[in-house]
């Protein structure tokens, strides 16, 4: 199925792209495979914990079948993304070592403007990943936007790679009825997506509760 899907977004990729209209005032769109968190296929909410009780090498084994998979196809990218766990992030750049011919991102997902949703620092897994030459972004998701700010001013002190952000809008998902409370309204979250370009974002998105209808407002705000 993973390589399937790789490969229907490669000719849904090409067919467009062979259309020269579509070229204008356009790059060449990428196709990025995401990479997700072990607490996603726990389905108890622990993705946005990162309090795992899996050792470091079960984690290395559930992610390398489809890291191997999704490597050696058409992706141009590796998206590691939502990323609550220290331990985590470092199994993943273990992976990409492994696979040096492979480009990824590592995002995070983070509890307050300063560490992962485990405690641990943010700025300790970006200095990590300003090691790893085939990590060519670093950012954070599926994060409230309040943090966005503060995550990104540790995030910049300590590397030069291109910083990405989608955060969620703001509420909060309770793991156990799988529903989102109440949160900043899309009108703030825009406003807080400008400051965001100022504080050195190479890249803005939205995660949970960011529709297409944000995504093409935000895009109008920013570039006009």
């Amino acid at each position: 199925m993973m390589r399937l899907a790789v490969r229907m977004a490669a000719e849904g990729r090409d067919a467009f792209w062979a259309d020269e209209q579509n070229r204008q005032g356009r790059i060449f769109p990428l196709i990025a495979a995401s990479i997700g968190p072990y607490g996603a296929y726990l389905a108890d909410g622990s993705e946005y914990r990162g309090d795992y009780d899996a050792t470091d090498t079960a984690l290395y084994d559930f992610h390398l079948g489809r890291w191997q998979v999704l490597a050696a196809g058409e992706v141009d990218l590796l998206a590691c993304e939502t990323i609550p766990s220290g331990r985590e992030a470092f199994v993943l750049l273990r992976l990409l070592r492994e696979t040096p011919d492979c480009r990824a991102w590592l995002s995070f997902s983070c509890r307050d403007g300063a560490h992962l949703c485990d405690g641990t620092p943010l700025r300790d897994v970006v200095r990590a990943c300003d090691a790893v030459p085939n990590v060519v972004a670093v950012g954070i998701n599926c994060t409230a936007p309040g943090h966005i700010s503060d995550l990104l001013a540790a995030a910049r002190a300590v590397t030069a790679k291109m910083l990405i952000v989608y955060p969620n809008l703001g509420e909060r998902y309770d793991g156990v009825t799988k529903t989102w409370g109440p949160g900043p309204s899309a009108a703030e979250w825009l406003e807080a997506a400008s400051e965001w370009i100022k504080l050195g974002a190479d890249g803005i998105g939205g995660c949970c509760r960011i529709g297409p209808e944000m995504i093409g407002r935000l895009r109008k705000r920013l570039l006009g």
